[in-house]
């Protein structure tokens, strides 16, 4: 049985795809201009800019090359055809043989490619036109030689809280009309400007700490998108000394609410105010929505005497900033004792020898301070720090010296000064002789 020449068996998709390997290995050893499924040709082509031709099979092993018809030829069409050159961005998507007429078949009109393909061979398209289509009406591209590469520019890169900036993307002066896009890196903020031109400003207004961070230009032609590399904006602000004030003003008495008042001038809302005591361990912050806040300080007591300062604090992004500390306020506390009271015990004439109780005692809730028993006329002092509003003092084995009138005083130190109770009432401590000591013989 005679064998059958192999092209002869090959039906259908296998002998295409079969092309498509000859084809490959054509293309490999060929001089053709690129090796792909496109080549630019024609008078003044250049290897990125020329008449669009495409290649078909004629035979087994042989091949062709045939042009492309204008009919709805545009820049997405040419950005395919000039990736699979290798070489940058569609410019010009040109018709009517800009680059001379070709030769051979027209074989496609009416590509369609979306921009976005690998080759035009991928791109819909209507082939062999022969009646519609003359070598007059071939298309042609003209590309960048290479990729354009954005620029982003920044007056200052430190600006102001409020202020206005500007922000350019540029990119060379070859490439004119697109669209650029300005974003942040991180977060939602993009802006998009069409141009004309090789530049774009963007004009952001009233800046504050939202705008603060990474921002990157990205220019758009056709389909592709090129990014420039990322360049910071940091947004700083700089806050006047916030202002103090105390209410009551002046003295205010033990238990009262005291109210400080802590405001700054300025528009950078939404910060914090801290509260502190210059000496001691008071300190308290603040949040706030206005340019002021309030603090209460309710019970005053001896400790939270003292002068006070307060500052302004606002995060950005990147960090924080403070006002310097204000002047300061001073918180004095005062108190007023009433007068103690005052008992003893046995009540009435005592026995010498005995032990005899006093006690002192102060209507106040200023507790921790010390009472002080006098004898009015003689030589009895004695002090007793209480944490109870009453102190008991024992004078044990009472004499004659014991004799006499006692008052007593209630004291408190607050942070710099002594304040004292008025004396109290007086009691008497009588002794009194028993009957043995006053018949007792006369030695002498």
């Amino acid at each position: 049985m005679k064998q059958q020449p192999f092209f002869s068996v090959m039906e259908g998709r296998g002998k295409r795809a079969l092309h498509f390997l000859i084809l490959a290995a054509y293309l490999v050893v060929s001089p053709s201009p690129s090796a792909g499924w496109s080549r630019l040709a024609g008078n003044g082509a250049t290897r990125c800019s020329g008449r669009v031709e495409v290649i078909y099979i004629v035979s087994d092993f042989v091949y062709s090359w045939g042009t492309v018809c204008d009919d709805g030829w545009d820049l997405k069409d040419a950005e395919v055809v000039c990736r699979e050159q290798s070489c940058g961005i569609a410019l010009e998507a040109l018709g009517s043989a800009y680059f001379g007429q070709g030769t051979g078949k027209i074989l496609r009109s009416n590509v369609d490619c979306s921009g976005s393909e690998a080759s035009i061979d991928v791109c819909r398209y209507r082939s062999y036109i022969k009646d519609n289509c003359t070598h007059g009406r071939d298309a042609g591209v003209v590309c960048s030689e290479t990729l354009p590469d954005p620029t982003l520019s920044l007056y200052s890169n430190e600006v102001t809280w409020g202020q206005d900036v500007s922000i350019t993307c540029s990119v060379s002066d070859k490439f004119s009309g697109g669209t650029f896009i300005l974003q942040k890196t991180s977060g939602s903020f993009s802006h998009t400007q069409p141009s004309s031109t090789s530049s774009v400003t963007f004009n952001l207004h009233n800046v504050n700490f939202d705008h603060d961070g990474l921002y990157q230009c990205q220019y758009m032609k056709t389909s592709r998108r090129f990014s420039s590399s990322s360049v910071r904006l940091t947004v700083t602000v700089s806050f006047p000394k916030p202002r103090i004030s105390i209410y009551p003003v002046g003295e205010v008495t033990w238990g009262q609410t005291v109210e400080i008042t802590c405001s700054v001038s300025t528009q950078v809302l939404g910060g914090s105010f801290t509260l502190s005591q210059i000496q001691g361990s008071f300190t308290r912050s603040q949040t706030s929505n206005t340019n002021s806040a309030t603090f209460n300080i309710p019970n005053v007591d001896f400790d939270n005497e003292g002068l006070y300062q307060c500052q302004y604090k606002k995060r950005g992004s990147s960090r924080e900033f403070s006002s310097p500390l204000s002047d300061s306020v001073r918180l004095s506390v005062a108190v007023s004792f009433p007068k103690p009271r005052i008992s003893i015990y046995p009540v009435g004439e005592v026995t010498w020898g005995q032990t005899v109780e006093i006690t002192c005692s102060v209507s106040t809730q200023v507790l921790g301070g010390s009472f002080t028993l006098s004898q009015i006329q003689g030589s009895f002092r004695r002090s007793q720090t209480s944490n109870t509003n009453s102190a008991t003092f024992n004078i044990p084995n009472v004499d004659f010296d014991n004799e006499g009138l006692y008052q007593c005083q209630y004291k408190k130190r607050g942070s710099r000064r002594e304040f004292s109770s008025p004396l109290s009432d007086s009691v008497r401590l009588c002794y009194c002789e028993t009957a043995d000591t006053q018949h007792l013989p006369d030695l002498s």
